[in-house]
């Protein structure tokens, strides 16, 4: 195989099966970021599940053991029980929002900013899999996921985190008074909470309003 991923700070020619990403359920078999891999790709829900529920948080640096599928399912929790009545494609917007982090791997935001390739690639990976799964949502929308996303950070600092340890971006940010719900489960009950509630989702956003 040979291949070249351009990007606009740059050009990465990939050269055998080695540089290509074995994948747990998808027909595909493998992921690499060529486009044609990228805008093709089935990104199955119940692989981005499984990867997310086995992707630890704060690079390990945390009590526990918490993967990126229970942040995400706190996001999502946190935007339906403050909008209540948002659709359902927001809330799946919540769920998926680290959605590409099942391919790319979770990076700590203070070294994601020394890496604007991985950027690129996330911001172009995350498209796709909204796209695939057609989850359509207005910025105020992204907004909205994005405060409820700060919101899920700091409950998991005050759990999760050493004491001492701040983050002053969201130092102050009111949040409901939610404790982490799945703490006590395996890495294989979270992809099934993930999956259920992605499926219950999908589901509710074909009914009326």
């Amino acid at each position: 195989m040979h291949a070249v991923v351009k990007l606009s700070s740059m050009s990465i020619e990939l050269f055998n099966d080695k540089d290509r990403i074995g994948t747990f359920s998808s027909s595909e078999l493998y992921f690499d970021f060529i486009p044609e891999v990228i805008n093709n790709y089935s990104y199955p829900v119940e692989e981005i599940a499984h990867a997310l529920s086995n992707l630890c948080r704060f690079t390990g640096q945390c009590k526990r053991f918490y993967s990126v599928a229970e942040h995400s399912l706190l996001v999502q929790q946190l935007c339906e029980l403050q909008y209540p009545h948002l659709h359902a494609d927001v809330q799946l917007y919540a769920l998926f929002h680290d959605a590409s982090e099942a391919y790319l791997g979770e990076v700590t935001k203070p070294l994601k900013e020394l890496l604007p390739a991985y950027k690129e690639l996330e911001a172009r990976v995350q498209h796709k899999i909204l796209q695939k799964h057609s989850i359509h949502v207005a910025p105020y929308q992204k907004d909205i996921v994005k405060h409820c996303d700060s919101q899920a950070c700091e409950i998991e600092r005050k759990e999760l985190m050493r004491e001492g340890i701040v983050y002053p971006s969201i130092q102050h940010i009111e949040h409901p008074a939610l404790r982490l719900p799945f703490g006590r489960y395996g890495n294989k009950t979270v992809a099934r909470f993930f999956l259920n509630k992605a499926n219950s989702l999908f589901s509710r956003r074909h009914q009326p309003m």
